[in-house]
């Protein structure tokens, strides 16, 4: 009978090492074509702020809080050069302008004490307090 390989000592175990990466962010991609045809493409990452959260999007629109520097400021992003909103996004946007009215009228109060449970207070929460040890050290 042949005993297991595992619980035998002379062949020795190879060393399991699992690593895990985890990105966030965004990232543009730059497509280049030359005159002769030849296509060429460039990636540039850009890492997410951590002390920042994003409300919502519509389109090329941004919505978004630093819940640390700005506790009473909603901010505004838009890129490109055309800006607009469709029949489509309006429902989108009843669901951010909710979401502004309720950090402005004590949101952020609510997520720094645990009396709200949804994501948007918890990355709330996560982003004041990656700032707050990055201001105050502790």
């Amino acid at each position: 009978m042949v005993a297991d390989k595992s619980d035998n000592e002379s062949f020795p175990q190879p060393v399991l090492k699992i690593t895990t990466e985890y990105r966030s962010g965004y990232y543009e991609q730059e497509v280049i074509t030359s005159n002769k045809g030849e296509r060429h493409e460039k990636l540039v990452r850009h890492p997410k702020n951590p002390a920042k959260v994003v409300i919502g999007s519509i389109g090329n629109i941004t919505y978004d809080v630093y819940p640390y520097d700005f506790p009473d400021k909603v901010f505004i992003h838009a890129s490109g050069e055309k800006h607009f909103i469709d029949k489509y996004d309006s429902a989108k946007m009843i669901s951010i302008n909710n979401k502004i009215k309720w950090f402005l009228n004590g949101g952020l109060e609510s997520a720094l004490s645990g009396k709200s449970k949804s994501s948007l207070a918890r990355e709330i929460r996560l982003a004041y307090e990656y700032k707050k040890i990055q201001v105050i050290g502790v």
